[in-house]
């Protein structure tokens, strides 16, 4: 029975999460920031543990956040789901809205982009100036990743259109089905032969 009833809460949690993500204005409060848990978040302020969520929530500006379980945040025009064991953050600062992803994998949909977000993980820093969505598509949004793995991150673009972000190399496009390593480490292999 307990079973049972978890599977339903759940299923109701993923009913509710593609709704809101099909038309965001039939969310409760679609306009403030918000958590959506499938299981658990626990939130961090640095290394103190100053809370947990298991239902959704105001999202915890600021505050590292780790998954236990997927997790849905929707800020604003941007909508992210975290996957389990996901660490990350997300704050504005002044024009700028800034995603701290820790380690794990992080999805984002988003139709249109007011402010520049800015992605930061461990090793690197990349922003994204502007998207453009593909108008051939049905739901005119932009759907993206950031993944943090041992010794490598990356971004990538999964469908709706294009971004312009800008690397320390300078402004890449980066398109549909295309993804930009943003850092990786290095492999000592050892010397080369003679």
């Amino acid at each position: 029975m307990h079973h049972l009833k978890n599977r339903i809460e759940k299923n109701i949690i993923v009913l509710f999460l593609t709704i809101a993500m099909l038309n965001p204005g039939v969310a409760v409060g679609a306009s403030s920031d918000r958590i959506y848990p499938t299981d658990k978040v626990t939130i961090y302020n640095g290394d103190q543990k100053v809370g947990a969520y298991t239902k959704e929530a105001p999202f915890p500006e600021g505050a590292t956040i780790s998954t236990s379980g997927r997790c849905a945040v929707k800020l604003g025009d941007l909508f992210l789901v975290g996957e389990d064991q996901s660490v990350f953050s997300s704050n504005t600062s002044g024009r700028q809205r800034n995603l701290f992803v820790r380690d794990g994998i992080i999805y984002f949909k988003t139709s249109k982009l007011r402010k520049p977000l800015t992605l930061i993980t461990p090793n690197s820093e990349i922003t994204v100036q502007s998207i453009r969505l593909d108008a051939a598509l049905y739901d005119q949004s932009i759907k993206g990743y950031v993944s943090v793995k041992k010794g490598q991150s990356e971004l990538g673009v999964v469908e709706g259109g294009s971004m312009d972000v800008l690397t320390d190399k300078g402004q890449v496009t980066l398109k549909s089905g295309n993804n930009l390593i943003l850092s990786q480490a290095e492999m000592d292999i050892g010397a080369p032969p003679e």
